[in-house]
């Protein structure tokens, strides 16, 4: 257990949870994410029309660009690069920070309910594995 070995397999598979998690937040909601009821519809068919400040702007690009950086970070995590440690901290960050300018309130499938807080679990228990378990002594520069 010196080595780090059983903390490496969970530090790789809370990676590859959050990978295959955020993806199917991702695919289910192209996909699937708009098979509301009615009056959801409806709501979602009027906030497409209406304007957004440049700082809400600002926010969904940021936490789209954040959401590749985690995959992108992730990648590097699992290969254990040490780059990747603050980048996928800092994303995530972003990635819930972004959400806060939001004037209305947002909708979700029990599915994609369901994808995003697993997905937000595993990118916890990453963050928390990469700065306070012997994985970030095994870290390449």
């Amino acid at each position: 257990m010196k080595n780090g070995r059983p903390e490496k397999i969970i530090f790789r598979l809370a990676i590859s949870g959050y990978f295959i998690f955020a993806m199917l937040f991702l695919s289910y909601f192209i996909n699937y994410g708009h098979n509301f009821p009615e009056q959801a519809s409806i709501y979602l068919s009027w906030l497409g029309t209406q304007s957004m400040s440049q700082f809400e702007i600002l926010a969904e690009w940021i936490g789209t660009i954040s959401l590749g950086l985690s995959a992108i970070a992730a990648v590097g995590l699992f290969l254990l690069y040490q780059w990747a440690r603050p980048t996928f901290a800092i994303s995530i960050v972003l990635l819930f920070i972004s959400g806060l300018p939001a004037k209305y309130p947002l909708l979700m499938t029990a599915e994609q309910n369901f994808f995003d807080s697993v997905a937000s679990l595993f990118a916890g228990l990453i963050i928390a594995l990469a700065y306070w378990s012997p994985i970030k002594d095994n870290l390449k520069k």
